[in-house]
């Protein structure tokens, strides 16, 4: 029957309290068939002094199970019964346990374990401190590591007897006491902030903007303060509760204006409001004024430009403006129109009539507002009007360019008696350069023949005075000179004009023009009776052969002179594609003889070169004969399968002897060399740097890979292939290998599916071994299999023999003992830990473990007796003891020679602590007989039978109460623990 009683335990400073749970069982305390008065009268007074401390705040607690067991059935103990195994993060708390939790002789495991080669707290998932690190002397060292089972779990000694409350890296397979905590806060512990763990209880840490002891309340805001400034609106939104904190109120501005922040006004953690924005007329950038242009504005103030202002631009004199002449200040905080710019004015440079030079002022390139131009004529001529202009301020002359006028003499020379004049202009003025002639009437002749002439000069006169003539003697009348013909007469007429007679004598010979020919005689003469030997003769123009168009092409002639006459032209041309051949002409000249310069050309068909056909290129033509290509005929190129034409398909005979299109050239065709992902290889029917049409390939993957679709893909006669490259996916094994009896597997993938390289590793379970030590390892393969059969674990052939337990002392081993006797032996890995008896303290490691050679690691301690100092008979007297070791439990008794008699006690026991249960007595002379010290004697004689029976049942409760009582207790991973009193000697 067992009677579960709670209460706690007072702490030594501090007012906070321990949950403790006692758990007693009856049958400790002495009792008979009708019960033990005794013990009622202890539980009774037990609970008592219970309920004197009960009282306090719950907080949270450690845990520990009454049953070891491996570390992760451990940890799943502790999540099971309470909140996860204890994590420690100083060492307050260490302190703390060490001084509070009993004596296991297997230890405690704690909730640290290596992650990722990091030693990690598994309930938190927080990384080890250095404030919390508490490793033994020489830890972790991973020195137990067997068959590729780390110690990659954490064990911690309490109340050893060396480096107690420390921390030992060992196998997570080994069977330990669970240590556990449980959590005080819950999900509803703080409303808006955290829950912070404490050892006797927990607080809320607020969130801000919220207090009280749960965080349940929310600081508000005055929503009379929310209020929109001018040309603004505002809108709240409330996350926490209407105008609570974190209300954010968005301000917005009327077209035109701007926030002056654009921060929201937001309800703060205080109470108060956050600044509020206000709304602020847009301005626009100031606008830039030049040394040539003002800007007047309207609507700014000290030179601001808000929404709605408006600016005009003026230029300088002698400016133009380039670009808008007014601009706006917009809601967009820019100006309507971009700013112009002012170009200084000029005059376009003057431009005349080509007989016309200017005189500027300045440069004629950048003629100004008031610059003047003044203009000069070439020879012969003069300025028409205006001989100078202005330019002026709008950028124009302010008249036009003067134009030049032929300078004209006003009257032809005036004719002398029997002179006849003739010029080149008969309209009553001859202009600069004209010619007036002179003749004579018949009978008279001018008497200076070179002067037979005068021409109007560039200054308006003439050159010189008019001719004079004489009167000749016998005369005859002056011949005619035949028309395209010429005369000359002996004495000469005037080179432009024929006198009026010619005296007797005078011989005159006649020539016609170049391609005229003569009808009568050449020559005449003067004769005596004033006649002319012969008339004079006639020239008529020499004729050609009338000419016809060539065939494919055109005729165009000219007849100046009279239809295929002398000096007629005609130019040939052929229609487009026909030419002539170069060595002749294609314009014929009718000669002075009466012949073409030239036969008549003829008009031949453009001739392209040939085309060249290549092995691979075949040229298919039309409108070629024998070979000839020309103009107009076409031809078409293909190329042989398997290669593909680089150019145009077809070309043509052009009317320039050029084909339309250049040759092109036929290319192999191929597909580009395949691309995989890296881990691809290509097996092609060619070489890869030239896979024609037809070509094949296939893939396959590096090892571990395989291909994920179409393994083989073909060229096609486009140069294309006919599917993508492949890619290749990691071959996986579909699942683990399955682990055979008493073995453990690990593998680095545990989703199901392991890729191609993952390992698995085995272990064996306590006592078995991997059969061959060098199988202890699969992998997934590149086929998708596993390497080998999973690894077999037998039982250990590796044994020891039983270890003997010492003398006075006990021995516990895993796996355990019998309870009624010892097996044969222990596999390898068994463990062993061995306890001496009370008042027996050990000599030699307390633990030791059967290792590979089937040998214990130590060899078992020895319990010896707690010896006691050696007592001396007294003086006078005799000493008697049942153990001449005078060790724990040892009795002397004293006796003292006649005569003397025994101050002290006459019995003393050798006590636990190596302590004498009374100090040695002396002896003493008797003094004369007396009856009462005899009475006393006896009385004292029975007070200390008294007092050793009371010290017996203390003894006897205090061995119960370390036997049977389970104190439990909690730790929070966050907060230092606190110290506590624990003794149990406080209870009673």
């Amino acid at each position: 029957m067992s009677v579960l009683l709670f209460g706690v335990v007072p702490h030594s400073k501090y007012c906070f309290v321990k949950k403790v749970i006692f758990v007693l069982q009856k049958s400790s305390f002495p009792s008979n068939a009708s019960g033990s008065k005794l013990s009622t009268s202890w539980m009774i007074y037990f609970q008592l002094m219970l309920c004197m401390w009960t009282g306090g705040v719950a907080g949270w607690s450690y845990f520990y199970s009454n049953t070891t067991m491996d570390w992760r059935s451990a940890r799943q103990w502790c999540r099971d019964h309470y909140t996860d195994m204890v994590a420690i993060q100083n060492q307050q708390e260490i302190a703390h346990l060490n001084s509070w939790l009993p004596r296991q002789p297997t230890y405690y495991w704690i909730g640290i374990r290596k992650v990722d080669n990091v030693w990690t707290w598994v309930g938190t998932n927080k990384s080890l401190t250095d404030q919390a690190t508490n490793w033994a002397t020489g830890e972790p060292n991973n020195k137990g590591q067997v068959n590729g089972i780390n110690e990659d779990c954490v064990e911690m000694y309490i109340k050893r007897e060396s480096q107690a409350g420390k921390w030992n890296d060992e196998k997570c397979v080994k069977s330990k006491t669970a240590l556990c905590y449980a959590a005080a806060c819950k999900n509803d512990s703080c409303v808006q902030g955290e829950c912070v763990e404490t050892i006797n209880s927990h607080k809320c840490q607020c969130s801000e903007g919220f207090y009280g002891d749960k965080c349940e309340h929310v600081v508000q805001c005055d929503s009379d303060e929310v209020v929109a400034p001018a040309k603004a609106n505002v809108s709240c939104s409330h996350t926490h509760g209407a105008y609570a904190y974190g209300t954010l109120c968005d301000f917005s501005c009327e077209e035109g204006h701007g926030l002056s922040h654009p921060e929201p006004m937001r309800c703060t953690a205080a109470g108060s409001w956050s600044m509020a924005p206000t709304c602020e007329p847009v301005q626009c950038p100031v606008l830039p004024e030049t040394d040539n242009m003002a800007v007047r504005c309207e609507g700014d103030t000290g030179g601001r430009f808000s929404y709605g202002s408006s600016c005009t631009f003026t230029c300088s004199r002698g400016y133009s403006l380039r670009g808008a002449h007014t601009t706006t200040c917009t809601a967009t905080a820019a100006w309507s129109e971009a700013v112009p710019s002012c170009e200084r004015v000029t005059c376009p440079m003057p431009q005349g009539d080509g007989r016309t030079t200017a005189h500027c002022s300045g440069p004629l390139d950048a003629l100004q507002p008031g610059s003047t131009c003044s203009f000069t004529c070439e020879p012969g001529f003069e300025v028409q009007w205006a001989p100078v202009i202005a330019c002026t301020e709008e950028g124009s002359w302010n008249a036009s360019v003067p134009t030049c006028r032929v300078v004209t003499c006003d009257q032809g020379p005036a004719p002398e008696a029997h002179s006849i004049v003739r010029c080149s202009d008969t309209h009553g003025s001859v202009e600069y350069g004209a010619v007036c002639e002179y003749a004579c009437e018949e009978g008279y002749h001018i008497s200076d023949p070179s002067q037979n002439a005068v021409q109007c000069t560039a200054a308006g006169t003439w050159s010189r005075p008019p001719a004079v003539c004489e009167r000749s003697a016998v005369q005859c009348s002056p011949p005619v000179a035949p028309e395209s013909g010429q005369i000359n007469c002996q004495p000469p007429l005037s080179v432009t004009a024929s006198p009026s007679s010619y005296p007797q004598g005078s011989a005159c010979t006649f020539t016609c023009n170049e391609g005229y020919e003569h009808q009568g005689p050449l020559t005449i003469e003067c004769t005596q009776s004033g006649q002319w030997s012969s008339p004079p003769p006639t020239c008529t123009v020499v004729h050609c052969e009338e000419l016809s168009r060539p065939g494919h092409g055109t005729l165009e002639c000219q007849h100046p002179l009279g239809d295929w006459s002398f000096m007629s032209s005609c130019v040939f041309s052929c229609e487009e594609g026909y030419d002539m051949p170069q060595s002749r002409s294609d314009t014929l000249l009718c000669g002075a003889s009466g012949h073409w310069n030239d036969s008549v050309p003829i008009c031949a068909a453009v001739q392209c070169p040939v085309l060249p056909e290549t092995d691979n290129m075949a040229v298919r033509c039309e409108g070629d004969t024998g070979g000839r290509f020309s103009y107009g005929s076409s031809c078409t190129f293909t190329c042989s399968w398997g290669y593909s034409l680089r150019g145009a398909h077809t070309t043509t005979c052009t009317a320039t002897a050029a084909w339309s299109e250049a040759v092109p050239s036929c290319e192999r065709v191929t597909c580009p060399m395949p691309q995989g992902d890296g881990r691809t290889t290509a097996h092609c029917s060619g070489p890869l740097d030239a896979l024609q049409p037809g070509s094949t390939c296939s893939f396959t993957c590096e090892p571990g890979f395989e291909v994920q679709w179409a393994p083989v893909i073909a060229c096609t006669e486009e140069g294309s292939w006919n599917a993508s490259v492949p890619t290749c996916r990691v071959v996986t094994c579909d699942q683990g290998p399955a682990p055979e009896a008493h073995s453990i597997v690990r593998c680095s993938d545990t989703h199901g599916s392991v890729e191609y390289g993952a390992v698995c590793e085995y272990a064996c379970e306590e006592g078995y071994h991997i059969s061959d030590p060098s199988q202890n390892a699969v992998q997934c393969t590149a086929a998708g299999t596993w390497s080998r059969p999973p690894a077999v674990c037998e039982r250990s052939a590796v044994q020891c023999s039983p270890p003997v337990a010492p003398e006075s002392g006990q021995i516990n081993c895993q796996p355990p003992l019998s309870v009624t006797a010892s097996p044969s032996s222990y596999p390898q890995g068994s463990a062993c830990t061995f306890t001496c008896n009370e008042g027996y303290e050990h000599q030699g490691p307390l633990t030791t473990e059967c290792t590979q050679s089937g040998q214990w690691s130590s060899p078992p301690p020895t319990c010896t007796a707690m010896g006691c100092p050696v007592l001396d008979a007294p003086v006078d007297g005799t000493l008697n003891c049942t153990d001449s070791d005078q060790t724990h439990a040892s009795q002397c008794s004293f006796a003292c020679d006649q005569g003397f008699t025994l101050r002290g006690h006459r019995v003393v026991t050798c006590g636990l602590h190596g302590n004498w249960t009374a100090e040695t007595p002396v002896c003493q002379a008797v003094p004369p007989s007396s009856h009462t010290e005899m009475v006393l004697a006896a009385g004292g004689a029975v007070s200390l039978s008294a007092l050793s029976l009371a010290v017996w049942l203390m003894k006897r409760l205090r061995k119960v109460k370390e036997r049977k009582f389970s104190l439990a207790s909690n730790s929070d991973a966050e907060d230092p623990p606190q110290h506590y009193k624990n003794s149990i000697d406080g209870l009673i």
